[in-house]
């Protein structure tokens, strides 16, 4: 059960930088901060942590400078939102470190070979920030797709995937 959903999860997260890939592709070479490509680094465990701090403001930042070249006066572009969401990828790390530590949730498997879980405080704050995360997630999709359409619709076509 656990592993399914796992599975499910990182296939969210793939869809989820797919749409992000994609809307990075629709800012102009000349005005992008990273190469769309890069963003697919969010898939390393523990790495993303810092990535996180990374892509997310390059991508926003490229959607915007690429907006504002063509006269229109956008938001933020995801970029606080994504902020958050690096916050609060931090914080589940961390979270970890600490319900690893003290041994947060505490499992058994029954004579009847079902998993008991325990949660503790730790564990309900890890399940809430997964969930902010979440949400975060699908703000920040959002929000750059907008940005996308809003540069397509300007003349400005995506570039093609490098």
């Amino acid at each position: 059960m656990l592993f399914l959903v796992l599975l499910v999860m990182m296939g969210l997260l793939a869809f989820a930088l797919w749409r992000i890939f994609d809307a990075a592709n629709a800012a102009t070479p000349a005005h992008r901060t990273m190469e769309p490509g890069m963003i697919w680094l969010l898939l390393i465990p523990i790495f993303q942590v810092y990535w996180n701090f990374r892509s997310l403001p390059a991508v926003s930042e490229s959607l915007t400078a690429t907006l504002r070249d063509k006269g229109l006066k956008p938001d933020d572009c995801g970029r606080a939102i994504g902020r958050v969401w690096a916050l609060l990828v931090l914080g589940i790390y961390i979270l970890h470190v600490i319900e690893w530590a003290a041994e947060g949730f505490l499992m058994s498997v029954g004579a009847d070979g079902l998993v008991t879980i325990e949660m503790t405080l730790v564990g309900l704050l890890l399940l809430l920030a997964w969930l902010a995360v979440f949400a975060c997630i699908i703000i920040y999709v959002v929000k750059v797709q907008a940005a996308k359409a809003q540069i397509v619709a300007a003349g400005g076509e995506p570039a093609p995937p490098a």
